[in-house]
């Protein structure tokens, strides 16, 4: 009896350090195993030619913005990723759908300035003009922006070694101002779109507002399920199904009206348009639910740390750039995940609070609709299959028991 005892105690010690094992490979892999990796590699930019070009006497035509399109499209150039637009106009149009991250606009008088500051001709520098979609993602549209700058950089100082060289060629003397002139040829010019405002955690703030309303209406899912269990003894019934919605949606109404409150009275959050931001709170936290509680019902308490596994997988991915991460976690995770849409959701009514969110609110929308129909088919499986209790009470069985 004693040595029964005693190996009883030893498989659950054993059991305890399996268990224990288990939650902490889950766990670093949750929090670690998707992004210990990221790298950024192939970040979309624009480049836009306006060079007119010009022409030089006994030389003919000469355009160097195409030459630079050239070296650049032919040059794997890290972490960038070129592509070619034809106007300024349709890259910021592009930019505001998020395609691109930063656009490189070379300007209808850019040779010409250069050829002039050759000839000691020129008032003023070439101009090269970076865009900064810093709304997309503030970390990779800055990296982005600091790639380009380095190659203009680069550009430049060619540019001013060709025009030293052939001025060594001839002995005229120069004024301050073309010295001036001289010296980095290229005046870079910098502008901002989709700016990422002030309080808002360096444009993570969506990512913040994703994870408070899934966890928020985790909490109200849980709480909800488990008293109607308790009320309606594990039957699912058309009348609890009703209870469960309409008690959960004014749970998302309590959950979206205490987060806007909270962060533009409190935390001071600056909202372009609070009320976008609100309809979207209201949304997103339903959809949460609806999700949540189809999951819920169809699995019991065994649903729980599904959600939970979801919730601690998905987070950490969600304030990464997608060209940072592998194509593996990229494909097996981010492509899908429901926390992904309601984070861009969240980053157009922040930072692109002027332009359509119909992508990502048509995909939690149809998320939510199906979420719905699995909430409603389930007291009908209760009816026509009587042994659906039963296996039922036994997931919650093992739940209970651990």
């Amino acid at each position: 009896m004693l040595s029964i005892k005693k190996d009883m105690k030893i498989y659950y010690a054993l059991g305890t350090f399996l268990i224990l094992t288990l939650i902490v490979f889950i766990f670093t892999m949750a929090f670690m195993g998707t992004t210990i990796n990221a790298s950024p590699k192939e970040l979309p930019v624009a480049i836009v030619i306006q060079d007119e070009g010009t022409t030089i006497p006994g030389k003919g035509e000469i355009n160097l913005s195409k030459q630079i399109k050239k070296d650049l499209l032919k040059t794997e150039i890290a972490p960038l990723k070129w592509h070619v637009v034809n106007t300024k106009e349709k890259a910021i149009e592009r930019m505001n759908n998020k395609k691109f991250y930063a656009a490189l606009i070379l300007p209808k008088d850019f040779t010409n300035n250069i050829v002039s500051i050759q000839n000691l001709k020129a008032s003023d520098k070439a101009k090269a003009e970076i865009i900064i979609n810093q709304g997309m993602n503030y970390s990779a549209s800055t990296l982005a922006a600091n790639a380009i700058d380095k190659i203009l950089i680069k550009i430049n100082s060619q540019m001013e070694e060709a025009v030293y060289q052939n001025l060594s060629k001839s002995n005229q003397s120069l004024t301050a101002l073309q010295i001036k002139n001289l010296r980095n040829p290229i005046y870079v010019q910098k502008q901002i779109i989709n700016k990422v405002s002030s309080n808002s955690a360096n444009g993570n703030s969506p990512v913040l507002f994703t994870q408070t309303v899934w966890f928020t209406s985790f909490v109200a899912s849980m709480l909800l399920f488990l008293m109607l269990r308790r009320e309606f003894e594990k039957v699912y019934s058309f009348k609890r199904i009703f209870v469960q919605i309409t008690a959960g949606c004014v749970s998302c109404l309590i959950i979206a009206t205490t987060i806007l409150v909270i962060g533009k009275y409190v935390l001071d959050i600056n909202f372009p348009s609070t009320n976008e931001t609100f309809l979207f709170l209201i949304f997103a936290t339903l959809v949460f639910f609806l999700l949540q509680n189809a999951i819920l019902n169809w699995f019991g308490l065994v649903g729980a740390p599904i959600l939970l596994l979801l919730f601690f997988f998905s987070v950490p991915v969600l304030s990464i750039a997608p060209e940072f991460l592998s194509s593996n976690v990229h494909t097996l995770l981010y492509s899908w995940t429901p926390f992904r849409f309601a984070m861009e959701g969240f980053n157009n009514t922040f930072f692109y609070h002027s332009y359509s969110i119909k992508t990502y609110e048509s995909t939690l929308a149809y998320v939510g609709i199906v979420s719905l129909i699995f909430i409603l088919i389930r007291p009908t499986i209760s009816l026509l299959l009587p042994n659906s209790k039963k296996l039922n009470q036994e997931s919650d069985a093992i739940i209970s028991s651990q």
